[in-house]
């Protein structure tokens, strides 16, 4: 396969952005109405919905790992996958059967942990299966069809919202049959190292060429700290909190502030495949020094309590946070442990994912209040949460960027 032409642009590729785009508006559409129904009818409390959240990211990190390991070895990524999202379609529809808040915890989970599954290996078959020079492009498409089917799955619920369960449940269910029989015919993931699994043959060389196991170690380990931190900083972007914060905070109108969080997100992931440009046309490192930088620059701004700084702040912040999401997973597929690398960048942004706006929301009401700096306002818990969160990814960033440049036999990626 041409490093330069088209071809990855078709077959295996596009059955991945399909289920990409149909699992992600099944378990969108799912997840509202399974809240709503443990609330209404099964009298669920708020600390009972946050342990929901709380079991499927656990469980989804878990098995992430373990898929990231076993495709080490060899996976059949496309029939792990499509058996996890038949599995899947199963839970989806026992949620009708749940009596307890405990039957809806059990199954919540049991999803994180078919997720976990089924989502790594098919990142790992995308980052397999097309070539090296394009590979950050390609998880950026990838990732936006994600998106595009979160959005058309919460558009899909907006209208089946006075609906019995049943009806949500059924539809999602049949959406993620129809992911399974997608995903199915992505076919095998060599083992690490091994020429297999439709990867340009520039790249084994390229992941011989780390320098020793020590080094791949540090790689992974500052790529999954990039991931940690850049998905916490996401609480500054989506979470509930944020919407209350920029109608509360910034006196913008309820619509005003979901626009602006809309806005965000769709700046965010055109941005992302400028910086995937970067890192596939010129290097990793650069386009980790352009998202950490967006990501330091919109963490100060926002953290001012006026629109004219805040605004700006939050697009910045927003662009950084979702330039890094298809970036470090470019980068796992450069390390000799490439499973392991993908499962723990997926694993730990779900635990960031899972902790920072509970945490967020915390340092809100205790810290509370106001700093006055001349004529400008500062929060401190917005202080606090994103600058930490900014500069532990940009820490991690320097020292990926020196495991990048470790003299080794082969040219860098």
């Amino acid at each position: 396969m041409q490093e330069g032409g088209t071809a990855w642009l078709r077959g295996p590729f596009l059955l991945a952005l399909a289920a990409a785009f149909l699992g992600t508006a099944a378990y969108r559409l799912s997840l509202p109405a399974v809240a709503f129904f443990a609330r209404s009818v099964l009298g669920s409390s708020m600390v009972e919905l946050g342990f929901f959240t709380t079991a499927f990211f656990a469980a989804r990190a878990i098995t992430a790992v373990l898929t990231g390991r076993r495709a080490d070895r060899g996976l059949k990524a496309g029939l792990a996958a499509a058996i996890c999202f038949l599995a899947h379609a199963g839970v989806v529809a026992s949620y009708v059967l749940a009596t307890s808040w405990l039957h809806v915890i059990l199954l919540r989970a049991l999803q994180g942990a078919l997720n976990g599954v089924a989502w790594t290996a098919i990142q790992i078959a995308v980052g397999a299966k097309v070539p090296h020079a394009v590979r950050g492009r390609a998880f950026s498409i990838y990732f936006f069809l994600g998106s595009l089917g979160a959005f058309a799955g919460s558009a899909l619920y907006s209208c089946l919202a006075g609906s019995p369960l049943e009806h949500a449940a059924l539809l999602s269910a049949a959406f993620l049959v129809l992911t399974a029989l997608l995903a199915v015919r992505l076919g095998c993931v060599s083992p690490a190292g091994g020429r297999g699994g439709g990867s340009s043959s520039a790249a084994p060389a390229r992941r011989a060429g780390r320098a020793g196991s020590r080094g791949d170690a540090l790689l992974i380990a500052s790529i999954s700290s990039i991931s940690l931190c850049s998905r916490a900083l996401s609480s500054l972007l989506v979470s509930d909190v944020i919407y209350v914060y920029l109608s509360e905070g910034l006196g913008l109108s309820p619509g005003a502030a979901s626009l602006l969080i809309g806005l965000g997100s769709l700046l965010g992931m055109g941005a992302s495949t400028g910086i995937t440009w970067l890192a596939d046309r010129r290097s990793d490192k650069l386009a980790l020094a352009v998202a950490t930088a967006l990501l330091v620059a919109g963490s100060l701004a926002f953290s001012f309590e006026d629109a004219r700084l805040a605004i700006p702040g939050f697009l910045l912040l927003a662009l950084g946070v979702l330039g890094l999401l298809p970036l470090t997973r470019r980068m796992a597929m450069a390390c000799r442990q490439r499973g392991l690398a993908m499962g723990l960048v997926n694993a730990v942004g779900n635990v960031g994912t899972a902790i920072s706006s509970p945490v967020l929301g915390s340092l809100l009401e205790e810290l509370g209040g106001q700093v006055v700096i001349g004529p400008l306002v500062l929060v401190p818990a917005l202080l606090l949460t994103g600058t930490v969160l900014a500069l532990g990814a940009s820490l991690s960033a320097v020292v990926a960027a020196r495991a990048l440049s470790r003299p080794a036999g082969a040219p860098r990626p």
